[in-house]
């Protein structure tokens, strides 16, 4: 018998989007669902000198290679997150699904949100 197939797919869109909703839904109905934006899976690193940033938002790669070369569960596995880090990912992913919405709605979405602080500021 061959080994269970296990689907990786990656939901890396901008903030505000709804990737943390969605995860969470997911994980909520018995899914294998990951938000990679959490900091056991990601940090700040300082960033490349010249780089318009300070400090840039990186996936624990350690960690997620260890999350995507683990297939024991047998059921697909959703991530979401965005990092600067995450095209070296993209080819262990069998799929990219990425989420979008009005500027408008992200702006509301960013001044409303109370999940984070990320985006409050200009």
């Amino acid at each position: 018998m061959y080994p269970a197939f296990v689907k990786r797919i990656l939901i890396p869109s901008m903030s505000a989007t709804g990737k943390s909703t969605l995860i969470a839904e997911l994980a909520a109905r018995g899914h294998h669902a990951v938000d990679l934006d959490h900091p056991d899976w990601s940090e700040y690193h300082p960033a490349p000198e010249g780089d318009v940033v300070e400090h840039d938002w990186v996936w624990k790669e350690d960690r997620v290679r260890d999350l995507l070369a683990d297939d024991t569960t047998g059921r697909t596995l959703f991530i979401s997150g965005c990092a600067s880090n995450q095209p070296r990912f993209y080819p262990r992913f069998d799929e990219i699904v990425l989420l979008t919405a009005p500027p408008d709605v992200l702006i509301d979405r960013l001044a409303t949100r109370t999940t984070n602080t990320y985006g409050k500021s200009p």
